[in-house]
């Protein structure tokens, strides 16, 4: 096959007229006329000069057959793929709300209330300890919305309420359940020279179980 004169046969290979025919009759569903051809405006890169950034157009080399084809991604094209990276994304804004403690209900109060007046009371901590700083910053972190009862709304509210309680408890116990009673009596003296009292009543209910007041 002769050599054509025109430049144009500079950025082709000849090849072998029978390997035409070979995809013809053996892949006759390939379709010869919808090949991409080269774009001839496109100088080739001097490999002596650093790669350019110009633009989306790539050029890619094929070392088989030393065509040059170019080829513009859709993806770069279309703006619909411009995304903002995941950090510019701002965060949901707080509301301002939830930097303020919310107060407790009336009942959410009582009931914390009668939990710290038997606290006292069972395990014989003085009225002092609502105005210990440290149990106050605990009670604080445990409900920024509580604030607790002071010394006096303790001793002359609170403990009065709890005692009239408990008293007509236990006095209902000892008629329903305590047929037989044992007493006990201790006394003592007190720092400031207060004399005390204590009577304590022994007996066993109806489930055979012993108690004591």
């Amino acid at each position: 096959m002769n050599r054509k004169t025109s430049v144009i046969w500079d950025y082709f290979t000849v090849i072998e007229s029978d390997k035409a025919k070979h995809i013809k009759s053996k892949h006759p569903t390939t379709d010869l006329s919808k090949r991409s051809r080269p774009n001839f405006d496109v100088k080739e890169n001097n490999p002596d000069d650093p790669p350019s950034n110009n633009g989306n157009l790539s050029a890619s080399t094929s070392s088989n057959s030393g065509v040059v084809s170019t080829s513009t991604s859709n993806r770069d094209r279309s703006p619909l793929f411009h995304r903002q990276p995941s950090s510019s994304i701002r965060p949901q804004q707080c509301q301002i709300s939830n930097y303020f403690s919310k107060p407790v209900t009336v009942s959410k109060r009582q009931l914390i209330d009668q939990q710290v007046i038997k606290m006292i009371v069972k395990e014989y901590y003085p009225f002092s300890i609502v105005e210990d700083v440290e149990f106050i910053k605990l009670v604080n972190m445990l409900n920024p919305g509580y604030s607790l009862p002071s010394r006096k709304t303790l001793s002359t509210s609170l403990l009065p309420v709890l005692y009239n309680e408990i008293y007509k408890k236990v006095q209902s116990d000892i008629e329903v359940n305590a047929q037989y009673v044992a007493l006990t009596t201790d006394a003592w003296t007190s720092l400031k020279n207060e004399s005390y009292t204590a009577i304590t009543v022994h007996f066993i209910d109806q489930n055979c179980e012993l108690k004591s007041y």
